[in-house]
């Protein structure tokens, strides 16, 4: 079907689509342009002899998309077919279909790189392939699905806006939490839970294209509202934590206070038991009578009288100045003189 595939950009996933290709379709002839390589006419070539190549790789920054795509529609053929790889897919789209009558294109977006491969055992086996707009003949686009799937990918049809939408609330967020956990300096321990393992995989497998993730947001139109969304989630999280902590901290506090007025109250409880062993002697000394009603009354009424300028319960202080009074009339009971 293709005799000539021409990759252009040889980064890491430039290098990584020659690996596949060299691989499933050894019979294809592979050529690389790059501008940090001289041409040495076995991998790299000079951009000049692209025309006759059926198939281009655009492996190529964001940013950069625009510039290559207008130098390469004045060398190519109008049947080679340009295939987009950018982690964004309107921004690649615009400008493809700006060239539409000039050359082939398909959009695409391979979930996937080195390092996912690698976790894979370097198989391709259930990862996935998004294909969003094109302008190549329905029966070359099937083929083309066809030899994807024949490689065990799933392969996704959607549109540009649709895979942009859900890029910004997926991979966008995963670059976003592994640039703030690089950021910051967290990293792997020797008591990781497994959540965390995974955590850090996916930390790890995009912390270093910080360029991509630039690019992926200020190309992206939908990853400032996500961006934002995040934000605000993180705020609203923080905000919990800090109002729960502070009631756990509040009712510390006022446990730590209930503890300290307890010990006070036990303290003055025993200085009133000891006074209560000392007016025992007195009323041993002098024959009166351990309980005395008008005295018990007269001290009730007062304390009453206490407790409602200070907004207490009158019964509970019946109740407590009964059991105070009944303990102390006890202990009178029990001194042996």
């Amino acid at each position: 079907m293709f005799s000539t595939v021409w990759i252009i950009g040889y980064g890491s996933f430039g290098q990584f689509i020659h690996t596949i290709v060299s691989k499933h379709f050894p019979k294809i002839s592979v050529k690389v342009y790059t501008k940090n390589n001289n041409p040495d006419w076995n991998i790299f070539f000079a951009l000049q002899e692209v025309a006759q190549c059926d198939i281009i790789f655009l492996s190529i920054p964001i940013k950069a998309f625009a510039k290559v795509t207008q130098q390469l529609i004045l060398m190519i053929n109008p049947k080679t077919i340009l295939v987009d790889v950018c982690t964004v897919k309107i921004h690649p789209t615009n400008i493809l279909q700006k060239y539409e009558n000039s050359c082939k294109y398909i959009c695409t977006h391979p979930m996937f790189g080195p390092y996912s491969y690698e976790k894979k055992h370097k198989s391709l086996k259930d990862l996935r392939i998004v294909l969003t707009e094109h302008n190549v003949p329905s029966d070359i686009f099937l083929q083309i699905k066809k030899l994807l799937q024949k490689l065990w990918l799933k392969v996704l049809e959607m549109t540009a806006e649709q895979h942009d939408q859900k890029l910004a609330e997926t991979l966008f967020i995963t670059h976003l939490v592994a640039q703030t956990m690089k950021k910051g300096k967290f990293c792997r321990t020797d008591i990781d839970t497994v959540s965390f393992g995974f955590l850090m995989d996916a930390v790890e497998s995009v912390s270093a294209d910080l360029q991509l993730f630039q690019d992926v947001y200020h190309y992206n139109p939908y990853c400032q509202q996500s961006l934002h969304h995040f934000h605000n989630a993180a705020k609203s999280i923080t905000k919990t934590l800090e109002k729960n902590d502070d009631k756990e901290n509040t009712l510390q506090t006022q446990r730590n206070n209930i503890d300290q007025i307890d010990k006070k109250i036990l303290s003055l409880l025993a200085q009133r038991m000891q006074a209560s062993k000392e007016i025992a002697k007195y009323k041993h000394h002098h024959n009166l009578p351990i309980y005395q009603s008008g005295r018990w009354q007269e001290v009730l009424d007062n304390k009453i009288q206490q407790a409602k300028k200070l907004w207490l319960d009158e019964q509970c202080i019946i109740d407590i100045r009964n059991t105070i009074h009944q303990a102390s009339v006890e202990i009178q009971k029990s001194c042996t003189f």
